[in-house]
């Protein structure tokens, strides 16, 4: 929402005009649109200076530093054991690319029993008589 409606700028515009009174508005007006023009101009200063400290990117090296260790093995294949792949045929052999087929299976899900049944009580009404109390069982009247 906006904090100033149009009538709010009006009411604003005519108590300044009585205020200051139309010989010095408009130059009030200038002076304030000179200072916004600066303000904008010196936030704008603050802000290329700031992304010109912060600015890392020329600071950075292009790799990292090699690990002064001992060297990784290079990974051996073992005879006989075929590479790890993706697309694999039921007897162990590889295939460039993934199988054309689709092969659906259907699972049949056990349903649950059904919920039992919950008595509805109704609400309490001012109208309506409550319900007669249930006999005690202890033979007393």
């Amino acid at each position: 929402m906006n904090l100033f409606g149009p009538w709010h700028i009006l009411v604003v515009l005519v108590v300044a005009l009585l205020v200051f009174g139309p010989d010095k508005l408009p130059q009030m007006a200038r002076q304030l649109g000179k200072g916004m023009r600066e303000l904008r101009d010196i936030q704008a200063t603050l802000r290329g200076e700031i992304h010109g400290l912060l600015d890392h990117d020329g600071d950075e090296p292009e790799a990292p530093p090699a690990y002064p260790g001992r060297p990784v093995p290079p990974v051996r294949r073992l005879p006989g054991v075929p590479m790890p792949s993706r697309y694999r045929t039921p007897n162990g052999g590889r295939v460039s690319s993934p199988p054309t087929t689709r092969v659906v299976v259907q699972v049949e899900i056990p349903s649950a029993p059904p919920a039992p049944p919950v008595a509805k009580r109704r609400p309490p009404s001012r109208f309506r008589p409550p319900p007669p109390a249930a006999p005690s069982g202890n033979g007393a009247s």
